[in-house]
């Protein structure tokens, strides 16, 4: 997190000071920030903000231009002159030497003391580098990358956490959809945070990482670990639904991993909360709102550990003669199958997902049965069956079901 040009115009400080010319450099990012009192540029930097009345050049065309390739040539972050003293106004010269290079020009109002902006500006890239700081901290927690001696105690102090407490991670993926270009920012999910932590009763830290937010859990006074995972639910719910009415043309994902009592441990419960969101879009149907528990694709998580080659071959000797016959007579045998044993083996509730009637339900399941030679209610053969079928949705070799509801419907 730098601090940028763009942070520097919206400072309060600064009053009706404006850029008036180089606005391309508007994301340059500034280091540190000085005042020029003769016409030397040997000792300027990268990232160097120049505070100026513009005395040392007022009367020099040359002067104004090279100072300006100085600083562009130098990576300087801008150029800030207070005009109304020596200048009524920035040279034309400079203003378009300004914009050919896209370095900022910034016309700063004739009523701002030099060494006060100095300082104030300091002070707020000080801010800035805290805040960076603290970011990069909280994120080498989630990742699971090494803290520095004393991090771990400091990010325990600053959020008031306990270090041997209860935890939860989540993953929270918020993606525009149909040209939409809303963008959420960290301070709208910090205040969300805030609202929803009050609701369930937790603290709630949100820390972005990249496109994606982490969410880090932190029950109040709970009584029972296994309500953790009950709590983490009702958040996402209210995470979920609170952005989608904030953001209606957001698609939104949400993964929750497993409980831990450690916050040195919070990594893995967000690496099985990003495993959900990944195992989950493979497996389920498109939603604009969708929150996947770690827990309901942990034998995905163990698929992994195995070559593909492997998994290819279970998913061959469990369902390759339904893949046949489907392939052959352009029939739905696998994807009936799937909605069978997810449905618990009810007809009734399997027609519905798929959309037929139960008696064309109760005969595929009968040709599916006489095929592989099993009978469906043994618990064995739909365990063996089950696993297969998410290997398949795993490995991406299925359809999805919303293809499954088209084709059944023809």
């Amino acid at each position: 997190m730098s601090f940028l040009v763009s942070d520097f115009l919206k400072l309060q400080v600064i009053g009706s000071s404006r850029i008036v010319a180089g606005d391309r450099g508007g994301n340059n990012s500034i280091r540190s920030v000085s005042i020029m009192d003769a016409p030397d540029t040997s000792w300027l930097k990268r990232g160097d903000l120049l505070l100026t009345t513009g005395y040392v050049f007022k009367d020099h065309k040359d002067t104004q231009i090279k100072l300006l390739n100085d600083l562009a040539g130098k990576h300087c972050a801008g150029l800030a002159i207070k005009v109304k003293r020596f200048f009524s106004e920035i040279p034309a010269v400079m203003l378009q030497e300004a914009d050919r290079l896209g370095l900022p020009l910034i016309e700063l109002s004739s009523d701002i003391v030099l060494s006060d902006l100095l300082l104030s500006v300091t002070k707020e890239i000080v801010n800035y580098e805290d805040l960076s700081n603290k970011k990069n901290s909280l994120v080498s927690l989630i990742m699971g990358h090494p803290l520095e001696h004393g991090d771990l105690e400091l990010i325990s102090h600053q959020y008031k956490f306990m270090p041997n407490s209860n935890y939860i991670a989540m993953m929270i993926s918020v993606n525009p959809y149909n040209g939409d270009k809303s963008v959420i920012s960290q301070t709208t999910f910090a205040q969300m945070a805030n609202e929803i932590g009050n609701k369930v009763n937790a603290k709630l830290l949100m820390i972005p990482n990249n496109k994606d937010f982490a969410v880090i859990l932190n029950p109040l006074n709970l009584k029972k670990p296994l309500e953790l995972a009950a709590i983490a639910r009702k958040t996402a719910r209210l995470l979920g639904n609170q952005i989608q009415k904030k953001f209606p043309k957001q698609v939104i994902q949400i993964g929750i991993g497993s409980p831990c009592i450690q916050l040195s441990r919070i990594h893995k419960s967000y690496k099985e909360a990003k495993e959900a969101v990944h195992f989950g879009k493979t497996n389920s149907d498109y939603r604009n709102l969708a929150i996947y528990e770690y827990a309901d694709y942990a034998p995905e998580g163990l698929f992994q550990q195995l070559s593909d080659d492997v998994l290819k071959n279970y998913v061959k000797s469990t369902l390759e003669v339904l893949t046949t016959y489907d392939q052959e007579n352009n029939s739905n045998l696998l994807q009936t199958l799937e909605a069978f044993l997810e449905s618990g083996g009810k007809l009734a509730e399997t027609a519905n997902v798929l959309f037929v009637h139960r008696n064309t339900v109760k005969f595929r399941i009968l040709r599916i049965e006489e095929l592989l030679g099993n009978d469906l209610n043994e618990s064995k053969t739909a365990f063996r069956l089950q696993l297969g079928l998410r290997i398949a949705r795993m490995l991406d070799l299925l359809p999805c079901s919303n293809e499954v509801e088209i084709k059944s419907m023809i």
